[in-house]
């Protein structure tokens, strides 16, 4: 009659689950998502258990919620078990979800911060400045960041030899025959 704790932990995680999926309100949800990832972060998972999170972390990171997505990130910030390619969705994602991955996450790589900081708010420019911890590439990087949170883009790194690039080839080309 007694339950197992694997038994116990199993129904605890299908009931967070269960509040993640149709909980009421992104309260509801964020607090159910808080209790998983700390569970995803803190047990030894089989390899089904850590395909089951995949798929439940996969769902968090699509919640319409903010709240929600904040748990996720929060939880997680410094965890090695939370995956490169959700970590990349969080770091793209508005500042408030973004900066704590950005700030601590193991998981994303130099060449991830890189594009990132090219593309990302002075918030998140100013989070990955903060890492504990910048590659090789980076420091100069993170001394580059002005007082307001700016990179100036025409002092960062060069990129590598044979990936020249014409500034303007991302821009759409105009008809001439339109701007006349």
């Amino acid at each position: 009659d007694r339950m197992t704790i694997a038994t116990m932990r199993s129904s605890l995680t299908q009931d967070d689950i269960r509040r993640l999926v149709r909980g009421d309100s992104p309260e509801a949800r964020a607090n159910a998502a808080h209790k998983i990832c700390r569970r995803i972060d803190t047990m030894d998972l089989t390899q089904a258990e850590q395909d089951s999170a995949r798929q439940v972390l996969d769902l968090m990171c699509s919640d319409a919620a903010v709240l929600v997505r904040r748990a996720l990130a929060v939880t997680l910030r410094n965890s090695p078990k939370l995956p490169r390619d959700i970590a990349i969705k969080l770091a793209k994602d508005v500042d408030a979800i973004a900066v704590p991955i950005l700030k601590n996450s193991p998981v994303i790589t130099d060449e991830d911060l890189v594009e990132i900081v090219l593309a990302g708010s002075a918030e998140k420019q100013t989070a990955i400045a903060q890492r504990p911890v910048l590659g090789e590439g980076l420091p100069e990087l993170g001394s580059r960041v002005h007082h307001d949170g700016t990179v100036p883009r025409h002092r960062l790194p060069e990129r590598p030899a044979g990936d020249e690039q014409e500034p303007n080839a991302l821009r759409p080309r105009l008809d001439h025959d339109l701007v006349a």
